[in-house]
């Protein structure tokens, strides 16, 4: 089971990676302005952001088997899609089809909830966590080289090869019995509850090249503010919600959302900026190829993969709170060090201590909550909360592209050396703020199942 399970969420994480590093290869390669290219990855994370917790819910619903294999199906779809895209029309049609399949892990914690004993949940979430972030690395670390050997098409053909086999090995091997399926949340509910992630994820997209004051930003983020107070309303008083409140309200989960979504800004806003920032030239960064910057965040990858095997094992000794609380400031470190000494070496030692902290955080994060949650609020849960990872991400890719701008020197239109180390800043901030977040969690929950277990 977990080898299949593993199998998904790696494939997944691929496709939602390796498109990151080559977006201005898209750009040329469909000759396309950079706006435009950007929306191959608006398209995604607006698509994921309304599938992973109605995809959640679904598999809550009538069982998660089944909707794991329909998710990995849509995915393989929009890979090879977006391998024999002709324009960029249909390239981005591709992406939102690809983030459409934003289910799987929420699904994949729900079969692990179903499957294994209760004191077997939480290491299994973890490890699982952990494999989420080495895909993520590694999509990055292995997209500049695979372009420059094959073809874009192959970033595309690669994951999607993996996703088929991923589906047809979940849909021989996993066995989860069926449900019964019960009463469909309130459909204005649930359009609420699109609404406003739709909204947000424009927003935070648009601001870097419309400017955080233009009308259009504000608007979105206004309309997104107002249709969360709708629905988290509306969720208060129908009968079949989305989402229970009162579970949202639970302090693990309430809290571990917070520091999902800070560690999310820290882990995909570092990613995105570390291979920028190696790549100018000296004296900002090092001048290094696109492989190799790639190569730097190799320390993240393995770093991750080990917080997968040790980071629920520290919880159940030292308690949730304190290990997330350690992961937040050991990513901060490395991220100061780097700035610090301004060497190579630093760059492989400040993304090894990043992948560590973060792995450590959503990994904590996830098993706390899976075991605290509603056996029937697993899923939607669950997505929800790897929801705001990509949120997360998305609001810190959109500011440090806003920090790095606004440093660009006027002159020439190159980024200035103040640009990048004002982004690390930023991202030292948000890392402890994610470390105090972590350090309010309820502790000593992890060994346990919960209720509902």
């Amino acid at each position: 089971m977990t080898t299949v399970l593993a199998l998904a969420i790696v494939s997944y994480a691929l496709v939602q990676s390796m498109s990151i590093p080559v977006i201005g290869e898209i750009a040329a390669t469909y000759e396309t302005s950079a706006a435009t290219a950007t929306w191959v990855l608006t398209a995604y994370l607006v698509a994921a952001a309304v599938a992973t917790p109605m995809l959640g819910r679904l598999g809550d619903m009538v069982g998660p088997v089944r909707i794991l294999v329909l998710s990995l199906g849509i995915l393989a779809g929009g890979c090879f899609l977006a391998a024999v895209a002709p324009n960029i029309e249909t390239m981005i049609g591709a992406r939102a089809i690809q983030g459409a399949a934003g289910g799987i892990m929420p699904l994949a914690f729900g079969i692990v909830r179903e499957v294994l004993p209760a004191d077997r949940v939480a290491r299994r979430v973890g490890l699982l966590n952990g494999l989420i972030a080495v895909g993520m690395a590694t999509g990055m670390v292995v997209a500049g080289p695979l372009l420059d050997a094959a073809g874009m098409a192959w970033l595309f053909v690669v994951p999607g090869a993996v996703t088929i086999v991923a589906g047809v090995a979940a849909h021989r091997v996993l066995e989860v019995a069926p449900r019964s399926g019960g009463d469909w949340a309130n459909p204005w509910s649930a359009l609420c509850l699109s609404g406003w992630l739709v909204l947000l994820m424009l927003a935070v997209t648009w601001a870097p090249r419309r400017g955080w004051t233009d009308v259009s930003v504000i608007a979105a983020f206004a309309g997104g503010a107002a249709l969360l107070v709708v629905w988290v309303l509306a969720d208060l008083r129908v009968r079949v919600p989305v989402i229970d409140m009162s579970v949202m309200r639970e302090r693990t989960v309430l809290v571990g959302n917070i520091a999902s979504l800070a560690a999310g800004f820290v882990a995909i806003g570092s990613y995105a900026y570390i291979p920028l920032w190696v790549q100018e030239p000296a004296p900002i960064g090092f001048g290094s190829t696109v492989g190799e910057s790639g190569i730097m965040l190799l320390p993240a990858a393995l770093s991750t993969f080990v917080t997968g095997f040790v980071a629920v094992p520290l919880a159940v000794r030292f308690t949730e709170a304190r290990v997330v609380a350690v992961g937040g400031l050991l990513a901060a470190a490395g991220m100061a060090a780097m700035v610090v000494w301004h060497e190579p070496w630093s760059v492989f030692l400040a993304c090894g201590a990043i992948g560590f902290g973060i792995g450590m955080t959503f990994a904590c994060v996830s098993a706390a909550i899976v075991t605290v949650v509603p056996r029937e609020q697993t899923g939607v849960v669950s997505g929800m909360n790897a929801n705001l990872r990509t949120i997360g991400g998305a609001i810190g890719t959109g500011v440090l592209t806003s920090v790095v701008v606004a440093h660009t020197d006027a002159a020439t239109g190159r980024s200035t050396e103040g640009g990048f180390v004002a982004a690390f800043v930023v991202l030292i901030g948000v890392a402890t703020a994610c470390s105090v977040a972590g350090s309010l969690m309820r502790t000593g929950r992890t060994a346990g199942a919960g209720p509902g277990a």
